[in-house]
């Protein structure tokens, strides 16, 4: 039961992730969601929405505090040692394809801008795994989108988006289930 309820809790986390960091989960996503855990999973989503309020407004706090504009940013203040200690275990999502239009002043709708000014013809999301450089760690999963003549960066962001919330759940889940592991710069899923 503790071990069902933990994975419960780390899929519970991401998806309440997905719907504050990225906007609404789909109808289907919840569903699937409590369909496949569920009663502890209502009360899962009830604990992960409080702990998300609570790092949330600590979160905002430190970003006024250091003026964070950016993920880039948050790594300027967190020792190297710290992220070494969880080396391999924090997932971020990036709305391009990596090694492509990320790092420094890479994120929000710059990126999607910065695709479609250099005339890329394809474009996607990347789960990594998060290391003491922005965007620089192993990757995980890909997934892409065709870049549309007629697009502008809110455009193709829709569509990266749906990209994200597609991955960034089955990353965690073979995470959870053990299937994901690194050798080097390269991560194996089982």
């Amino acid at each position: 039961m503790k071990k069902d309820f933990s994975k419960i809790f780390q899929i519970a986390v991401v998806f309440i992730g997905t719907i504050v960091g990225a906007g609404l989960a789909s109808g289907k996503e919840i569903t699937q969601f409590f369909t496949s855990f569920g009663l502890t999973s209502f009360f899962g989503i009830l604990f992960c929405g409080a702990f998300y309020i609570l790092m949330g407004s600590i979160i905002a706090k430190i970003s006024i505090k250091y003026s964070l504009n950016s993920y880039s940013d948050v790594l300027k203040i967190i020792s190297p040692k710290f992220v070494s200690e969880f080396e391999n275990k924090i997932m971020n999502i990036h709305p391009a394809l990596i090694p492509s239009f990320c790092g420094d002043g890479f994120y929000g709708e710059k990126v999607h801008q910065a695709v479609i000014d250099y005339g890329a013809k394809v474009s996607g999301a990347t789960v990594h795994f998060v290391n003491e450089k922005a965007d620089a760690g192993p990757i995980i999963m890909q997934d892409t989108v065709k870049v549309m003549d007629d697009d502008d960066a809110k455009t193709l962001a829709k569509r990266v988006l749906e990209v994200e919330h597609t991955i960034l759940p089955r990353c965690v889940k073979l995470f959870c289930e053990g299937k994901i592991s690194v050798e080097g710069r390269k991560v194996r899923i089982k």
